[in-house]
């Protein structure tokens, strides 16, 4: 499956049923998926906990191409089916996986805020929104570096050395 496709599919699922699925990658690690904390472009983050452990809340960063299949943990009725993934619609390839109502706006996962290390729910009502998207969606940290690199002239430009480092 493509990248824009596990993308759109992670972005769809609603929390209350992140709980019910798990994982399985490449190599056959079986993942039992808590919640979906992050959906990017190549990959995601997410908590959970390996299949056969009782270590619950380990924050996997897991890239598309890794992962064989997602799939529930109990048995899902066909009329459960319908109403969880009905109104799912895949990404053409090559089209970007943008939400296009405000429901699907309120399924992006935001960028946790940095700093949260005591185990609270972090509030995302302090991060800057997106001007003129619809709800106050967070803005991604790579929009905001290529902000900060704009207003810096260097825009495209690689990092400036280090002092003491290069010739």
């Amino acid at each position: 499956m493509r990248n824009e496709a596990w993308a759109a599919l992670a972005r769809y699922l609603p929390p209350t049923v992140q709980d019910q699925l798990m994982l399985v990658t490449v190599s056959g690690t079986e993942i039992a998926l808590q919640s979906i904390l992050r959906v990017e472009a190549d990959f995601m983050v997410i908590k959970g906990r390996l299949s056969g452990s009782q270590e619950m809340g380990r924050v996997f960063f897991l890239p598309y191409v890794q992962i064989d299949y997602l799939g529930t943990q109990k048995p899902l009725k066909d009329s459960e089916y319908e109403e969880l993934f009905g109104a799912l619609i895949v990404p053409a390839q090559g089209a970007v996986s943008e939400p296009t109502s405000a429901a699907d706006a309120e399924q992006v996962v935001p960028t946790p805020a940095v700093g949260v290390s005591n185990g609270a729910t972090p509030s995302y009502s302090s991060l800057p929104s997106v001007a003129g998207g619809s709800g106050s969606r967070p803005v991604m940290r790579s929009a905001v570096l290529e902000r900060f690199r704009a207003r810096n002239g260097n825009a495209s430009g690689p990092p400036s050395p280090r002092p003491g480092e290069g010739s």
